[in-house]
């Protein structure tokens, strides 16, 4: 620009956003930006002339595939440099620019990754899946002995809010919580929908402004619908979502509005009526509710408690100083008015964070865990219902029992699982216990046996119980199957 303000021209060109200015070098008359022009999952260091003149050149090596940081003297020819990807922990160097080389290494943390690469994890890996005409960026991880010929559960961590991004290739200490789900026997996923705080160009991050919280669900349910379409493994009667903060919100937001799509949901700290938040970061993004009353209704999760179907878990810090707890007693009166069934965990004093407290962190996370293979469990009664019915009745006329009472019991109380392999790959087994208690069980194939023309099998462990009492009649049910393993 000129001094006097007349005269404007671009020093960079091109279809890309100019994600950061870092630094100059004044005497060669040159400015250093970060950019990623191909893959909004990256970050690389750009120069380009500040007459304007000529391309934008990539410094960063191209062999370095991630993102990369650097801290530049103030005459440009020096900086720190940071690099990492995904599988890759931070290598730290000062270098000389513009020729990018290696002045003195600080640390390439060559032990961590070692360690890392040890474990044997599977990577994350980046995809991309369709949302309409949009084409959104996603990445999974799967569980270290995965079998493509097998269909997993999937449990999606959202953030969905503008101020953010989930799908970065950048070190996050190995994704340790996602892995460690991803080792229950999921496929871990998660998606940047519209808005999300990346490189995607001006109509990506303004198409949001007024409507925070209306697409985001709708990216996120079309999202994993489309992945599914890509990749035969990925199970859609039995998806779970999670999300803290922002992503509590829209966890929330999936739940209420897609439930056929969304099965079992745990928000964490979360905004349930947007007129609640603070007005720095509301407004930003909303405009004021007086002037957008419409948007803040759309977007809050708490005009949509009717359409909630599946297993649900709010959990809550009562001392949260940001998302107020006031937000979750608010959604808790709305499910309640509505008849609605959930589960709830406020954790006493805690901020938003939940960190606070001797065994407070630990506690959470084994909390999410549990409640995640308990609700997607549970979704087996419906999946199977109609497959079901026949093999009931088996069952029934075989223990001599009576017919519609243990049909009854079983049909609310046995978990089945795998709607497509139906009973061809479920594993029952029947046998007497003590006093005349039936046992049914389905760990390991042990023993078959023929009982009418339904295959069943005998087996010695029962590792997990429903356990119902009925006169002196009790009835033992634990499903698992070859595809959902302990799940």
């Amino acid at each position: 620009m000129s001094r006097d303000g007349k005269l404007m021209q671009p020093i960079t060109h091109g279809e890309f956003d100019v994600i950061q200015e870092v630094g100059m070098d004044r005497k060669k008359g040159v400015v250093y930006f970060i950019a990623s022009p191909y893959n909004f999952t990256q970050r690389y260091l750009y120069q380009a002339k500040l007459t304007g003149k000529g391309e934008a050149k990539r410094l960063s090596p191209i062999a370095q595939s991630g993102q990369h940081r650097y801290s530049l003297s103030p005459n440009g020819r020096w900086a720190m440099h940071t690099f990492s990807n995904a599988q890759t922990p931070p290598v730290i160097e000062r270098i000389s620019l513009p020729d990018h080389k290696r002045v003195k290494l600080i640390t390439d943390n060559a032990q961590a990754r070692r360690e890392f690469e040890a474990l044997g994890l599977q990577p994350k890996e980046f995809v991309k899946v369709r949302s309409g005409e949009l084409l959104l960026d996603a990445f999974m991880i799967k569980p270290v002995h995965f079998d493509p010929s097998k269909k997993y559960p999937v449990i999606i961590d959202v953030y969905g809010e503008p101020a953010s991004s989930t799908v970065q290739d950048v070190w996050t200490g190995g994704s340790a919580w996602h892995q460690y789900l991803a080792n229950l026997g999921y496929i871990v996923v998660s998606i940047d929908n519209r808005g999300a705080n990346t490189p995607r160009g001006r109509e990506w991050r303004k198409c949001i402004y007024g409507e925070v919280g209306t697409f985001a669900c709708q990216d996120q349910a079309q999202g994993i619908q489309d992945l599914a379409r890509q990749y035969s493994f990925i199970d859609l009667s039995r998806v779970g979502i999670t999300g803290w903060s922002g992503g509590g919100s829209q966890t929330l937001n999936c739940m209420f509005r897609y439930p056929d799509v969304f099965h079992t949901g745990i928000a964490v700290a979360f905004v349930s009526d947007q007129r609640l938040y603070d007005t720095i970061y509301q407004e930003r993004y909303m405009n004021t509710p007086q002037a957008n009353p419409d948007g803040y209704r759309k977007g809050s999760p708490i005009t949509y408690v009717e359409g909630l179907k599946g297993n649900l878990l709010l959990i809550h810090g009562t001392g949260d100083d940001n998302v107020h707890y006031q937000s979750c007693e608010m959604l808790v009166n709305e499910l309640v008015r509505h008849s609605k069934i959930f589960s709830q965990i406020s954790y006493p004093m805690r901020t938003h964070s939940i960190n606070e407290r001797a065994g407070t962190p630990l506690h959470l996370r084994n909390s999410k865990a549990h409640i995640s293979q308990i609700g997607l469990q549970q979704l087996a009664t419906a999946v199977l219902a109609e497959a079901a019915d026949g093999l009931l009745l088996d069952l029934a006329d075989t223990l001599a029992c009576e017919t519609k009472l243990v049909a009854d019991l079983l049909q609310r109380h046995l978990l089945l699982a795998d709607a497509e392999e139906h009973l061809d790959n479920l594993l029952l087994a029947v046998g007497q216990g003590r006093e005349g208690a039936v046992y049914l069980t389905s760990q390991r194939l042990i023993d078959q046996r023929a009982v009418g023309h339904r295959r069943v099998v005998v087996d010695q462990h029962v590792e997990q119980a429903v356990v119902l009492t009925l006169d002196e009649r009790c009835v033992y049910g634990y499903v698992a199957t070859r595809n959902l393993q302990r799940i």
